[in-house]
């Protein structure tokens, strides 16, 4: 005798699919997962333009001391006419820079306000929020997302970290 096909299968019941509480649990654990991996994404990103600035910062850096080599003189405050012009920080911004035996204007100050953080030039982003204060100081966050270049270029760093 042979079998039909609803007898091969076994019972019509075992041909069902998910059942609404599994996949409402596989909802909660890929929404569980994505909760994770979001702030995490958010900050690999952070480090990525962090690591780009500082990187930028340096090559900024020996185009300046390039050009001081070339003319005896560093560029002028605000003049960068460098191969690097057209260098935008991650965040759309231009690099701030300032001549600090040039005169005009006050160097980027240490966190006890006294000290320069240089003594040649400074070189600068203004970091993601887009604004400064000139001086690295811990009671307002304005600076502290800075990326600076300290002690003559032997630091390049975020401001908190300095």
């Amino acid at each position: 005798m042979a079998m039909t096909a609803p007898e091969k299968r076994g019972a019509a019941h075992d041909n069902r699919g998910f059942s609404l509480v599994e996949l409402l649990m596989v909802i909660a654990i890929i929404g569980v997962l994505s909760l994770m991996a979001i702030p995490q994404y958010s900050n690999l990103k952070n480090r990525a333009q962090n690591s780009r600035c500082k990187s930028e910062i340096r090559t900024v850096e020996k185009s300046i001391i390039a050009y001081n080599l070339d003319h005896g003189s560093f560029p002028t405050t605000g003049n960068l006419s460098l191969a690097t012009t057209t260098l935008k920080d991650p965040w759309g911004r231009d690099y701030q820079y300032y001549n600090i035996n040039g005169g005009a204007g006050t160097p980027y100050m240490n966190v006890n306000g006294i000290d320069p953080l240089n003594t040649d030039f400074d070189l600068y982003s203004l970091g993601v929020d887009g604004a400064t204060t000139a001086k690295l100081d811990p009671a307002s966050t304005t600076s502290m997302d800075d990326i600076v270049r300290g002690t003559n270029g032997s630091i390049v760093s975020l401001g908190r970290n300095y």
